[in-house]
């Protein structure tokens, strides 16, 4: 980049350059936000599709599972018409629930003895089964092992799809109607839960065609950057150029103010006489070779010509008239 002390003198020397870099370098700084943006945008537009794919593998999941309940159910809405209990047919829902609250409660006392991590079927409900497992738990915080508990997690079953009616100590003092209803209730979600996961299905197929449109999409200002990071680099050249050929002038005048210096010098050595005779001329009294050495680098550093003569009559034709004219005896004064 060009220096901060370059781009101080563009400003000071009223450069309109300095202007221009200072726009290029905004340019540039904003595409390259931009571009960042585009970047973190893309990333994230990866991740929807990983999780929408995901949505979708798990809605057609759900799908499945509940259409193999639903067939098991036998259609969308579900009544009691009957239940069996340890082998006797109940078909009012009352006498259903006082029997499936009697074989629960057995069954919890039985386990107090005989405790077991397997699934017991203690009634079905129109042909699903009703099951009741014992729950294992840490007796303490500390405890490496899970042991029995006097808990059950009583649940319903429709083609394989196991649906929750509860973890309980005892069904004692329940409703025997009321416990019917909740397990006919919750057949019934069944219908509403496929109802959702076909509709998640298909906002997530739309979700996914949406990201798909974004996902590789190119920085659509990438040529415009390109172009404003060569038109920088270009101008950072151009001022860089400018300033190493400043410095090189700022030599040259330092050494020439130096050798100046050295001739005032030399002429301050001179005798009495010589150094009148040097401020009456055109400098100090010096050997040829060193006056010529001297103007050499003068003509050098492209600060001044001068020619150097031994005398008058050395000098070039016009030169020499000119001088002849104003003083006839070769000697220059004043």
């Amino acid at each position: 980049e060009a220096s901060q002390y370059e781009q101080a003198a563009a400003l000071a020397s009223g450069d309109p350059r300095a202007l221009q870099l200072a726009g290029l370098k905004q340019d540039v700084e904003r595409f390259e936000r931009l571009q960042a943006a585009h970047a973190n945008e893309q990333i994230n537009v990866r991740s929807a599709l990983n999780r929408t794919e995901w949505d979708i593998e798990n809605a057609q999941d759900r799908i499945r599972t509940y259409e193999r309940a639903q067939k098991a159910i036998g259609g969308g809405y579900f009544t009691f018409t009957k239940g069996t209990v340890d082998g006797r047919v109940y078909t009012k829902a009352g006498e259903f629930g006082e029997a499936l609250i009697a074989a629960f409660d057995k069954h919890a006392r039985d386990a107090v003895l005989s405790p077991s991590r397997d699934p017991v079927q203690i009634a079905d409900i129109g042909g699903l089964p009703v099951t009741m497992t014992q729950v294992y738990d840490y007796a303490t915080r500390k405890a490496e092992v899970k042991t029995p508990t006097d808990y059950f997690d009583l649940s319903v079953e429709a083609g394989g799809y196991v649906m929750p009616l509860g973890t309980l100590q005892k069904l004692e003092g329940r409703d025997p109607v009321g416990l019917t209803s909740t397990i006919r209730n919750r057949i019934n979600e069944v219908d509403g839960a496929l109802r959702r996961a076909r509709s998640d299905l298909e906002d997530a197929k739309v979700n996914l065609t949406k990201l798909r449109k974004k996902a590789g999409v190119p920085f659509e200002h990438q040529q415009e950057m390109l172009e404003k990071h060569a038109e920088l680099k270009t101008l950072e050249e151009e001022l860089r150029a400018e300033g190493e050929a400043a410095a090189r002038d700022a030599a040259k005048a330092a050494k020439a103010a130096a050798d100046a210096k050295a001739i005032d010098a030399a002429a301050g050595e001179q005798p009495e006489e010589g150094a009148k005779l040097a401020r009456g001329t055109a400098g100090p009294i010096l050997d040829l070779a060193s006056a010529q050495a001297i103007a050499k680098n003068l003509a050098d550093q492209g600060l001044l010509k001068v020619n150097v003569v031994r005398s008058v009559q050395d000098m070039p034709a016009q030169p020499k008239r000119w001088v002849l004219a104003k003083a006839p005896d070769g000697r220059v004064r004043g």
